[in-house]
Parts: structure tokens; C-alpha cells; sequence
């Protein structure tokens, strides 16, 4: 699904939104889930949403990449004067196809979801739920920035207490330390060995796990004017907006910017996009 935001914030703040789609991408995801299997559901920074722990694919050589498979990934890009927010969720597997990648694929209904309604049904709940959690960060993240929500980003890292090294784009490591969560800029924060705390976003992140295996990051940064917040809460999508009911809806003392859309079916086939423009 993709999603046309025009953000009216401090242009340093852009680089942190795709940290909030993933923070609301795991609560959508956990909430779908019995709790045993909604602790698995981590954040991999910078924004991929991932499963831990429990019986996952193994590769040959010791890897991080043993350590979890991949629920979500989030992308983002300038266009059309915002930001366009892609969210790709693996909800069931497909029929009669492998699934080749560098991440292993994990599906919620590998935790139990989806199996008491069909396939499209599933899918519109999962696309339901995202854009319910979505709503709340968003607002906060536009009135605050990220730094209130920083907190709950580092309680679901999988990176959280893991040794990393920190290296520039010819491979030398710049720094190194464990990781002590994510700062307002969405930064990882680094406890050297020294005691100082450190910063870094850019560098390359290799991850050192028990296993002594490496994982890399990279926090893009969108360098990008957006343009004031559109007024009005005019959805559209390729099938027309469709509204939902009038029990969830707004107080009418809601912002003029207020949510108020589903997402459209998706079929099997093929997925229609969303353009929500707040």
C-alpha cells in the first residue's frame, strides 16, 4: 500500500517518519496476534519489522539473519510535492511459488492469523489495523517530532543491548559499542567502551550478535521540501474512498485533517494504491 503524506514539520524531523510507520506497522501486527507470539514481532532498525525468537529458517553459516525473519519492510520517496509511504506486509504465502530474497519471509499466519476468514478478508484487516495505529503517531510525530515516541522504538528494537560496529561507505569502522536505543533524530545511540554515548545514523551498522554474526542498516535520509499540510480529509484511490462507519468516525471537533478511510479490497492478483493526502 502506498501513501501520500504532506507533513508540515521541521525538515530534520523528515528522516524519522519511516521509524514511525514501523512503530505503528508492529502494533498493528502485534494486535492481530495472541501475546505469546505479539513479543516476537521486533523492529529491526532503521524501519523493518521482523519476527525473533521461536523455530525460524537457518542458513548455512552463522548469521544474525538466523536470529529473524522479515514480517514488513517500509519504504519511502518524494513525490507529487510529499512523502509517499510504501508498506508491504507478508500476510499469508503465496500459492505454488518460492519466495527468493536476502531476508527470510515470516507470515502471520505462520502466529495464527487469518485462518478463520479468507484470504482478501484477512488482508483488508491487516490494512485496517496499520492505518488505526498509524493515525495516533502520525499526530503525535507531526505536533512532537519523534523524541516522545523514541521510548517505545527502542522497547521493541532487536538491536537493544547488542554490540555493534559502526563503519563509513569504504568499510572502516568509525565506532563501535552496544546499542542503548535511538535518539530524537532516530539515531542509534552507542555506549562506547569509554561510557560516552554516541550518535550515528549514517555510517554502516554491523551487528554482532552471540553468534558473531553481522547485519546492516542503513538510516536513508530524505532530503526533500514538503509542502504545508493539506486541509480536509479527502481520500483518494483508484477505487474511490471508502468511508467508514459512522460509530468509528471523528468527533466532529476533530482537525479539519482527520483520518476517516478504509483501505480498499485488495484482490489476489494484484493491490490498488492508496493516496491519503493530510
Amino acid at each position: 500500500e502506498s501513501i501520500l503524506l504532506r507533513p508540515e514539520v521541521e525538515m530534520r524531523e523528515l528522516p524519522t517518519l519511516a521509524l514511525v510507520v514501523a512503530l505503528a506497522v508492529r502494533r498493528a501486527l502485534a494486535s492481530l496476534v495472541v501475546d505469546d507470539q505479539a513479543r516476537r514481532i521486533c523492529i529491526k532498525w532503521p524501519n523493518d519489522v521482523v519476527l525473533v525468537g521461536g523455530t525460524l529458517p537457518q542458513t548455512n553459516a552463522p548469521s544474525i539473519k538466523n536470529l529473524y525473519s522479515k514480517l514488513a519492510g517500509i519504504s519511502s520517496e518524494v513525490h507529487a510535492g510529499g512523502i509517499c509511504v510504501g508498506i508491504g506486509v507478508n500476510v499469508e504465502p503465496p500459492e505454488g511459488m518460492e519466495v527468493d530474497g536476502k531476508n527470510a519471509p515470516a507470515y502471520l499466519a505462520d502466529l495464527g492469523f487469518g485462518f478463520t476468514c479468507e484470504r482478501e478478508a484477512a488482508i483488508n484487516a491487516v490494512g485496517d489495523a496499520v492505518l488505526h495505529e498509524f493515525e495516533p503517531l502520525y499526530r503525535r510525530w507531526c505536533d512532537g517530532g519523534f523524541a516522545a515516541l523514541s521510548g517505545e522504538f527502542a522497547e521493541h528494537s532487536m538491536l537493544e543491548g547488542r554490540f555493534v560496529r559502526m563503519a563509513n561507505q569504504l568499510g572502516e569502522v568509525v565506532c563501535e559499542g552496544t546499542v542503548r536505543g535511538v535518539d530524537a533524530s532516530g539515531r542509534l545511540i552507542l555506549r562506547l567502551e569509554d561510557g560516552e554515548a554516541k550518535a550515528v545514523a549514517r555510517a554502516r551498522c554491523i551487528c554482532f550478535s552471540e553468534l558473531g554474526a553481522t547485519v546492516h542498516a542503513v538510516l536513508g535520509v530524505v532530503a526533500a521540501h514538503v509542502a504545508a499540510c493539506v486541509a480536509g480529509d479527502a481520500i483518494r484511490s483508484m477505487r474511490g474512498p471508502r468511508r467508514t462507519p459512522q460509530h468509528e468516525r471523528p468527533a466532529s471537533g476533530s482537525p479539519p485533517s482527520s483520518f476517516d478511510f478504509r483501505l480498499p479490497s485488495l484482490s489476489r492478483g494484484g493491490r490498488d494504491k492508496l493516496f491519503l493526502l493530510v
